[in-house]
């Protein structure tokens, strides 16, 4: 394989002058195989407080989304970016399948796209890069398919962590295929990114189906932040206790979320709005499938191990499930409207 001729083809799929972009440096990387974990949470919650301990956020892990765990097979090259150039692992590959990731991190070389930590943002670079990846492969190899590849794979784990990691990729490059025609286009696309996982999912551009207004006030004591979790990780949810269509039916019609996440507490407050009241029963009702599932109700809440669940229909398109220590769950208030929502802990759990 001759690297600089596939940068070249590279660039030129992305409509690019050689003379204008430094090509990056290529290493090779040492084969590998076995497990790859993949440590969501960070990219997950989005939080930069110092009162907050990202590593001891659990809300994913108790719903059954905790870390990514992939299956690295020697025959499986990857490889990775760093400033200035990428790295590849052959891993025992055939030559196409290599170049075919030599082609996806040249993308990503390209798209210098600033931070792909938030997991939205990390969506988008990855949805880019495949679409060129599989451009690339139709014109130049044989028998490599990236997107076959990512849609057997999301189809067939119901791992949770899992899932949402190979959804960035999937549903990722499905929003490229839905906004543009050919792969000198991505350009279109990172200029003007999808805002939700809702634009993403569904191929609309940042100015289709806004965020439904959503107000989540907290009345506590101690710090409190709030974050989106967005529909891919409702769906997502959903899959680990249910099957994949009903997940996806389910999710479809989310407007708006709000996770409260509390820094000296044990437990999370996540405000979900839908579309309207029919797309809110529809969630209620799988919320409450995915809970028999989980765990055990006892007429007030669902308990499963040292963890409460609790469902609330705070209005006609909202609702909130509050997740955590038992006590906790059952001491907190939920009132509200369809736009603005308030959690209070009770004083006696405070």
């Amino acid at each position: 394989m001759n690297t600089t001729n596939v940068w070249l083809r590279t660039l030129d799929l992305h409509g690019l002058n050689p003379g204008n972009v430094e090509p990056p440096e290529v290493v090779g990387g040492p084969p590998k195989n076995g497990t790859q974990q993949f440590d969501i949470s960070r990219k997950l919650y989005d939080i930069n407080d110092p009162r907050f301990d990202i590593d001891d956020l659990d809300f994913g892990e108790r719903l059954g989304v905790d870390q990514a765990r992939l299956e690295v097979e020697r025959g499986e090259p990857f490889g990775g970016t760093f400033p200035g150039g990428v790295k590849i692992h052959p891993n025992g590959g055939t030559s196409d399948e290599i170049e075919a990731t030599l082609v996806h991190e040249y993308a990503h070389y390209l798209q210098d796209l600033v931070g792909t930590d938030q997991l939205l943002r990390r969506a988008t670079a990855e949805g880019g890069a495949t679409y060129v990846e599989k451009a690339y492969a139709q014109q130049y190899l044989d028998d490599v398919d990236p997107v076959r590849d990512l849609r057997r794979q999301y189809a067939n784990t119901k791992k949770g962590g899992t899932a949402l990691w190979i959804g960035l990729y999937y549903f990722g490059y499905r929003h490229f295929e839905q906004r543009i025609d050919s792969s000198d286009e991505v350009w279109a696309v990172y200029e003007a990114p999808p805002e939700t996982f809702e634009q993403l999912m569904h191929g609309l551009a940042p100015d289709e189906e806004p965020r439904g207004v959503l107000n989540v006030s907290v009345d506590s004591t101690g710090p409190t932040q709030t974050v989106s979790m967005g529909e891919l990780f409702l769906q997502t949810t959903l899959r680990t206790e249910l099957e994949r269509p009903v997940a996806s039916d389910a999710a479809t019609g989310w407007a708006n979320d709000r996770l409260v996440v509390f820094a000296d507490r044990d437990v999370y407050a996540w405000t979900i709005r839908m579309d309207d009241e029919s797309n809110a029963s529809e969630l209620q009702t799988a919320l409450r499938s995915y809970l028999d599932a989980k765990a055990t109700y006892d007429g007030t809440v669902w308990t499963a191990e040292q963890t409460a669940y609790r469902l609330v229909r705070a209005s006609d398109e909202t609702l909130v499930l509050v997740v955590g220590n038992r006590g906790q769950v059952e001491n907190m208030t939920v009132s509200g409207s369809d736009e603005s929502v308030t959690i209070t802990i009770d004083a006696a759990s405070r």
